[in-house]
């Protein structure tokens, strides 16, 4: 018995030193990412939006309420062939035609004064090089830490090889439909043409079967 109550007496002393070391190490991991996540956050944010902006193959635009670009992603910067920081501080007046530039600078408008978001509109640019893209476009207010609208972001998202399929495809759709329309109507036709034949075939024959019963009658006359 003696022995019994010195191997649980021993049991016990090295469960509680286990417990102790675990909520000693518990406590010194907490500490440590405590420690470390506000500085890892802060960091890791600014390191993840630059990621983002420099590697998304989608155009990513901040504006201000003058609409001057405060901050573009780099694929935005390549497309009207600049770069980021060039971009900074113009508007979209110096990029592309008049045209295109008012209709984007009314989005802007729009989205700033209703505070209503634009999402996924499907409209055709002319890139710098002549070349004509079609893209879905996102518009959200940019606000700032009280709320107050201060001017606009987006994204947009080349979808001219999406546009070009769809546009096949209508072709496609066109192209066989117009084809049945034809085959429907050739079929149409060649059954008309049928069916006269067959009356002007059914009339020959009444007229031969006419005929052939005048010449029986003329005969049994001359008998």
């Amino acid at each position: 018995m003696k022995l019994v109550r010195i191997t649980l007496k021993r049991t016990r002393d090295i469960m509680q030193q286990n417990e102790k070391l675990i909520n000693q190490r518990l406590r010194i991991g907490n500490q440590m990412v405590n420690e470390k996540k506000p500085v890892l956050a802060e960091k890791t944010k600014e390191e993840l939006l630059w990621n983002l902006m420099d590697n998304i193959p989608d155009s990513i635009y901040f504006k201000d309420k003058d609409n001057r670009f405060i901050m573009v992603s780099k694929t935005k910067a390549e497309h009207v062939r600049s770069t980021p920081e060039e971009i900074v501080g113009k508007t979209d007046f110096d990029f592309y035609p008049k045209e295109i530039a008012e209709r984007m600078a009314e989005d802007d408008k729009r989205v700033m004064e209703t505070g209503e978001s634009i999402v996924d509109k499907v409209e055709s640019l002319i890139r710098p090089s002549g070349e004509v893209r079609w893209v879905s476009v996102t518009k959200v207010p940019l606000r700032d830490e009280k709320g107050a609208i201060i001017g606009t972001m987006g994204i947009s998202r080349d979808i001219t090889e999406f546009k070009r399929a769809d546009e096949e495809r209508l072709k496609i759709k066109i192209a066989t439909a117009a084809r049945l329309e034809a085959e429907r109507a050739a079929t149409e036709a060649a059954a008309k043409v049928t069916e006269a034949v067959r009356m002007a075939a059914e009339k020959h024959r009444a007229k031969i079967e006419e005929l052939e019963e005048q010449i029986a009658r003329l005969k049994k006359s001359k008998k």
